[in-house]
């Protein structure tokens, strides 16, 4: 689980031209509850699909 939050932690808050970032503590989701972590998941992986596609368009 703590490889998990380290990885959402550090999607969460990298950050290039093509993502922005979210200001994200390792110990703010490591004490989260399980559907806020869904959440937060989710939220991450929308980013990356932004970046991606951000990326694709400048292309």
């Amino acid at each position: 689980m703590q490889d998990c939050i380290t990885t959402l932690v550090e999607v969460l808050n990298y950050s290039d031209e093509n993502k922005t970032s979210i200001n994200v503590s390792y110990e703010t989701l490591i004490n989260c509850r399980l559907y806020e972590l869904e959440y937060w998941n989710l939220r991450a992986e929308k980013l990356l699909e932004d970046s991606e596609k951000r990326s694709s368009d400048s292309e």
